[in-house]
């Protein structure tokens, strides 16, 4: 089973309440890419990710100043309280996945987690957005932070995960397609990045004079 597969899978298992959810689904089954596209630019975000938290910043050419520059307030934070941890990845986690086992259970309650959080009101986006490419940039992202949660049991680790990786996104990957979903949610919590970050943000929302 494919990764796209399995997310399509598992969304139309636990979201097939909401509207926007089921038009969504029929819209990447038609046009596979859009989810292709985003789970491509998600593993490569990720992996950059994992270079800060592991290896010397300092060695990342134009990314030399991170360390000082203001615009990985989070990831440094991140890198602090869950440096030990394996972020593993998504394709990985979707074959094992289908084998069963733990990481099976964790995925499902993974998706369990994000009904109840989308039916009580606490995560607007997957209720309310009707654009697909967001909703599934959105999935992926916050998805992926609840699933990391549920794997190694630590209280606050889906929040920070989320901010980080946003803060790599925006930072490394500027003209992606997951960058451009997600960006009006991250001009809306501006005041959660760090004051070198908010520059990078702030002129893709100026108005046109």
């Amino acid at each position: 089973m494919t990764i796209e597969r399995c997310l399509l899978d598992n969304t139309a298992k636990h979201l097939k309440r909401h509207e926007n959810v089921c038009g969504a689904i029929g819209e990447l089954t038609r046009s596979p890419e859009i989810m292709q596209t985003r789970v491509n630019e998600f593993e490569k975000c990720l992996s950059a990710m994992k270079t800060y938290i592991n290896g010397d910043p300092l060695e990342r050419g134009s990314q030399r100043s991170i360390l000082t520059s203001g615009n990985f307030k989070n990831l440094l934070t991140f890198r602090e309280n869950y440096h030990d941890l394996e972020l593993g990845s998504i394709t990985i986690a979707s074959h094992m996945s289908a084998d069963g086992g733990r990481v099976s259970e964790m995925v499902n309650s993974t998706f369990e987690a994000i009904a109840r959080y989308a039916n009580s009101g606490e995560w607007e986006f997957v209720t309310k957005t009707t654009d697909s490419c967001k909703l599934v940039s959105g999935l992926l992202i916050e998805g992926y932070g609840e699933l990391l949660e549920q794997i190694h049991e630590k209280q606050g680790l889906a929040r920070s995960f989320v901010l980080a990786f946003e803060e790599v996104l925006v930072i490394d990957f500027p003209d992606s397609k997951m960058f451009k979903d997600i960006k009006p949610w991250m001009i809306a919590e501006r005041n959660k990045f760090g004051d070198g970050l908010v520059p990078n943000l702030l002129p893709l929302y100026s108005p046109v004079i």
